[in-house]
């Protein structure tokens, strides 16, 4: 049995698309090897800057990562702190919450309804009185303490906790009204005619009879009076820079829930600049008195009268000494003075 041997046919239109192949390949390699003859230096400069641009390249990346390591870094010093301090705002936010909520309770349990007699709550009032006043008695000590030695921590301490027990305005009256009446004390004690030199009472009663010094003691009755004048000014100064301190607290203390100035909650209650309500009270007190003393003794009038410019020469001393304070008053000198002390001048005078 004899083997069939296949048949290769050849196909002459794939040969003829492999020729056209081969033909335009080498067209392609022609061009090719043109385009490189002819552009030979600028296909060299493009070359060398592909290279610088990745040296830049390189550069921007390194500086990216310097960039991206240093962010990291503040990051790490910001978020920490950023973190306590959202955390201390919410601690802070509940802690005034919580301050407010016992203030209200206060208000209430002093304020409200009469709570006596409910057992679950009676013993823990008693206790919240106790202690309410003893802490105003410890804050009374403070404040006097403060304005005698002229503190700030002290009277600024004392000024918040009867502020936070709702007595601030009652407290900064009676401030004012103890030294008006420490004031009008003083010149009392300085004009009383018992505390000078032995005197010998008139049997005639009446205006300006009142008791007359013994004869000759009238030169130590004058030098004791003057001496007496001279402690009463020096009184006079210290309790107006006791007050002009208060209101210095006053000014700057700032209430910590609201941020108000202290001073801003007095005037919301219609109070005047405690300075220059001070002076008004205390130059009228001036007046009252010594009209009052010249009129009831007429030795201390007629010391008044004939050693008038040694009398006007002591206020005149004291204002001077007083001018540092005038920056807290809310008119001028003359105007703060007013009637009443050209009033006093000329009673003392005639």
């Amino acid at each position: 049995m004899s083997r069939t041997t296949p048949i290769k046919f050849c196909n002459t239109s794939d040969r003829g698309t492999a020729l056209e192949a081969d033909r335009r390949n080498q067209f392609t390699d022609k061009e090719l090897h043109t385009q490189v003859a002819n552009h030979h230096e600028d296909l060299l400069s493009q070359a060398t800057g592909i290279e610088n641009l990745e040296g830049v390249l390189q550069m921007m990346q390194t500086r990216i990562h310097a960039l991206q390591t240093a962010v990291d870094r503040i990051r790490s010093k910001v978020v920490e702190p950023y973190e306590k301090i959202v955390a201390r705002t919410a601690q802070l936010r509940r802690l005034q919450g919580a301050c407010d909520l016992l203030r209200r309770i206060i208000h209430y349990l002093f304020h409200g309804v009469d709570l006596s007699g409910i057992d679950i709550v009676e013993q823990d009032t008693m206790f919240i009185r106790r202690a309410r006043k003893d802490i105003e008695r410890q804050a009374q000590k403070m404040l006097h303490q403060g304005m005698e030695t002229q503190n700030q921590t002290q009277v600024a301490t004392s000024l918040q906790v009867f502020h936070n027990l709702g007595s601030l305005k009652e407290t900064v009256e009676k401030v004012l009204s103890d030294c008006e009446s420490n004031i009008r004390r003083n010149i009392k004690t300085a004009l009383s005619v018992q505390l000078l030199p032995t005197t010998t009472a008139n049997p005639m009663r009446g205006p300006g009879r009142a008791s007359m010094p013994a004869p000759g003691n009238t030169a130590a009755f004058r030098a004791t009076l003057w001496t007496n004048l001279e402690k009463l000014m020096d009184q006079l100064y210290a309790t107006c820079g006791q007050i002009h301190h208060l209101q210095k607290v006053l000014s700057k203390k700032r209430d910590p829930v609201t941020h108000v100035f202290f001073m801003e909650e007095l005037y919301k209650e219609k109070q005047k600049n405690i300075l220059h309500c001070f002076w008004e009270s205390l130059t009228y007190i001036v007046k009252e008195e010594f009209v009052s003393n010249a009129n009831e003794n007429t030795f201390i009038k007629q010391a008044f009268e004939g050693e008038y410019p040694k009398l006007l020469r002591s206020f005149n001393e004291l204002w001077k000494r007083l001018e540092q304070f005038t920056v807290g008053m809310t008119s001028k000198p003359e105007q703060i003075q007013g009637p009443r002390y050209k009033e006093e001048e000329e009673d003392l005078k005639y």
